[in-house]
């Protein structure tokens, strides 16, 4: 990991918010009802319907590989059972289809299928694919031209080292360069247990 990225100042943090949940979090942010939101990562849909439920968004977007299927153990779990017999994408999709608003699903790299969104298109991006520096940036670079202007992003596991997997994380260096460098403000920040916190960001 290169430490050598931007700290942050009180100019950056005068918006900003303390919430105990990331829960908390999203029902406080100032997102349209009735808008369009994202989020990059979706796993099994368990943030996906709170967000949905939350947001009441005009249209949602799932951006994700659905490749858990793939792997015979997820988080300890055997991936048949967990997956209840399908494929990732549709155990995604079978979990979503009572949410009662619409939904779209955008299957592959984020890095690629984010790419083919207009610009200035959402209202709040939730991120939270892949975590390495490399990834986090793409993800990043992309979101901050798909959110319009007034818009905001939210970026999952704002840490440095996963201590489970022991691996090194790329989301504190990434945020903080979009903060100290193209003008974007922390309006947000939430705890969480194992201090995988939730930061967002609105320009």
């Amino acid at each position: 990991m290169n430490y050598d990225y931007p700290e942050l100042s009180a100019q950056h943090l005068a918006d900003a918010k303390l919430y105990a949940t990331r829960r908390d979090l999203m029902a406080a942010l100032p997102v349209p009802r009735g808008g369009t939101v994202a989020e990059v990562g979706v796993e099994l849909g368990i943030f996906s319907k709170f967000l949905v439920g939350e947001l009441r968004p005009r249209s949602f977007h799932a951006f994700d590989l659905f490749n858990f299927h793939t792997k015979k153990i997820v988080w300890g779990q055997e991936t048949r059972d967990l997956l209840r017999g399908m494929t990732h994408l549709d155990y995604y999709r079978s979990e979503m289809e009572s949410i009662g608003s619409a939904f779209a699903i955008h299957e592959g790299l984020s890095q690629h299928t984010l790419r083919e969104i207009p610009d200035y298109f959402f209202d709040m991006i939730y991120v939270d694919a892949g975590h390495s520096y490399d990834d986090v940036k793409a993800d990043a670079n992309l979101a901050a031209r798909k959110v319009k202007p007034e818009g905001i992003l939210v970026f999952n596991d704002y840490v440095l080292y996963d201590p489970f997997a022991k691996v090194e994380y790329g989301v504190v260096p990434v945020v903080n360069e979009l903060v100290q460098n193209q003008g974007w403000k922390i309006v947000g920040f939430a705890l969480q247990r194992h201090m995988f916190c939730d930061i967002a960001i609105a320009r």
